[in-house]
């Protein structure tokens, strides 16, 4: 049998954010292998087995940061999608991690609302940090709901196909017009996929934007 085991990248030059990404996994049962890299060059290698280095395999996601010395998070992604063979690995980029690097402490100004009075702040502040912790759970339920709701209703029909067509000639019509439900769900699942990416991929130029420019 294949081994689906997803093996994480860790792109990253700072070993203080390494450790504690290694310590969250732990925390939380998270049992997949891990391998770093310094930077954007050492990620490449790993992942096409050059200059000594083992391939990583396959599947694997990349977690990466922006800054890194020799080739930088952007660099990194640009010759990623650029190559044939790495183009569907996918890539977390680490936005919190960015605005921190680029703002300090002052990236923690970004939970305070602007043009807010003080005495609000108490009640407003501890909001504005549990919607920015609660968007992963929150896209991952989202992005669950639609693949789950597609699957079902897949299935439902495809039930419907074989138990009508068992019936007889009653049931071939039936069946018939199940199956082409079917097939136009299909159309709809793949419908629904390119929208969820697009919609993802603007999520992120969106938070990268909130990171780095704050308010």
């Amino acid at each position: 049998m294949k081994d689906t085991t997803v093996t994480v990248l860790l792109v990253d030059d700072d070993k203080v954010d390494t450790m504690a990404v290694r310590r969250s996994f732990l925390a939380l049962n998270i049992a997949n292998p891990v391998i770093e890299a310094r930077n954007g060059i050492e990620a490449l290698d790993r992942l096409r087995g050059l200059n000594g280095y083992e391939m990583v395999p396959r599947p694997c996601l990349v977690m990466l940061d922006l800054n890194m010395p020799r080739m930088g998070g952007i660099e990194f992604l640009e010759e990623l999608r650029g190559d044939p063979l790495l183009r569907r690995i996918l890539v977390f980029v680490m936005t919190t991690v960015v605005g921190i690097w680029m703002h300090g402490f002052h990236f923690f100004s970004y939970f305070v609302p602007q043009g807010v009075p003080k005495v609000l702040l108490p009640l407003l502040v501890p909001i504005e940090i549990l919607s920015y912790l609660s968007r992963l759970i929150s896209l991952s339920v989202r992005l669950f709901a639609n693949m789950m709701a597609g699957h079902v209703m897949l299935e439902v029909f495809g039930a419907f196909v074989v138990m009508l067509g068992a019936a007889g000639l009653l049931g071939y019509l039936p069946a018939a017009v199940s199956l082409g439900v079917n097939v136009l769900l299909i159309g709809f699942e793949f419908l629904v996929a390119v929208l969820q990416a697009y919609v993802f991929a603007i999520l992120t130029c969106i938070y990268l934007h909130d990171a780095v420019h704050l308010h």
